[in-house]
């Protein structure tokens, strides 16, 4: 996982989530946090919107499409 992959996410049971029934939407990596875990932008986060994104756990966010 990188910074411009694009993700979905996982559910707490870390079975996947499709982007368009995701509460979530598709999300953007944008960074890291100091525990590594991934910072991402979803589009239907309101809590991230202002900050470039929410950490998540590594769980439960998953690649769609790798950024190159």
């Amino acid at each position: 996982m990188k910074v411009g992959d694009l993700v979905g996410y996982r559910d707490e049971d870390g079975h996947d989530v499709p982007g368009d029934a995701s509460f979530l939407g598709l999300g953007i990596v944008t960074g890291f946090d100091k525990d590594g875990d991934p910072v991402v932008w979803f589009q239907c986060d309101p809590a991230g919107q202002k900050e470039g994104g929410s950490a998540f756990f590594k769980r439960h966010i998953r690649v769609i499409n790798e950024h190159r």
